[in-house]
């Protein structure tokens, strides 16, 4: 009873996050977002999917974990970088040495 109501969880996730990346491709945070989500949403999946067979094999949970912080910091850097090249950065703008 519980893993069909998970499935479908993690099913309704995976397609809500692919639905935010199609359709918000013009909002940067947005798509970060929404891989974030994804990301947590296949840790989950593959959390239980090896507690199915008796944690045999917890080092899949292991990479998955590595590849979303390594997303997640190169996600980070993109945005960024972004801002600093199109931002407005007014600090740069002040004197502090007349203040």
């Amino acid at each position: 009873m519980y893993g069909s109501l998970l499935l479908f969880v993690e099913l309704f996730g995976i397609f809500m996050s692919i639905f935010v990346i199609c359709f918000q491709y013009k909002h940067l945070l947005m798509i970060l977002l929404a891989m974030e989500s994804l990301g947590l949403v296949l840790f989950v999946m593959a959390l239980t999917s090896c507690s199915y067979i008796y944690m045999s094999d917890v080092g899949c949970v292991l990479i998955v974990i590595v590849f979303g912080v390594c997303e997640a910091s190169l996600s980070l850097a993109v945005m960024v970088m972004m801002i600093s090249a199109h931002g407005n950065d007014y600090v740069k703008s002040f004197d502090f040495i007349n203040c």
